[in-house]
């Protein structure tokens, strides 16, 4: 899917840079855990990697947590966690994807990203400056979870 993210059902955020996938950290069900990136896995062990989305939310199926990027400063280089999903001012919380990138609504400029640029396992999400080129990690694929 190269616009939107799908509007039903839970899917998995396959990093382009290293087939990897985002996960929230050991399975972690509370708020301001690291979203990082890890092998996919399959079975019953997954629910920390499959997302769903809603009205520009990116909610974790294992924690019913949402993607937020940490402290609400819209700037490169901050890290993103899971937190609980607020109401009102939660312009930190709502993402938009096109052309492969996870981007903030409120900023199209800021993008998803894995630190570093490296896709190795357990590299934490972060927001970075969009690319246009040699951005392997900022592009996602969003890949359909078939229960």
């Amino acid at each position: 899917m190269k616009y939107g993210f799908p509007t039903e059902g839970y899917f998995y955020i396959k990093s382009l840079n290293s087939d990897n996938v985002l996960d929230v950290f050991m399975g972690e069900l509370t708020s301001d855990s690291a979203v990082i990136v890890w092998p996919q896995k399959g079975g019953d062990d997954n629910q920390n990697q499959l997302w769903r989305f809603d009205d520009g939310f990116l909610t974790n199926k294992k924690s019913n947590l949402v993607v937020d990027i940490r402290g609400g400063d819209l700037k490169a280089d901050t890290m993103v966690v899971q937190y609980e999903r607020k109401y009102t001012m939660a312009h930190n919380q709502r993402w938009a994807y096109r052309d492969g990138f996870i981007y903030v609504i409120a900023d199209p400029r800021l993008v998803l990203e894995i630190k570093g640029g490296s896709g190795k396992d357990g590299n934490r999400a972060t927001l970075g400056l969009r690319q246009p080129e040699d951005n392997d990690n900022q592009q996602w694929v969003i890949e359909p979870y078939q229960e």
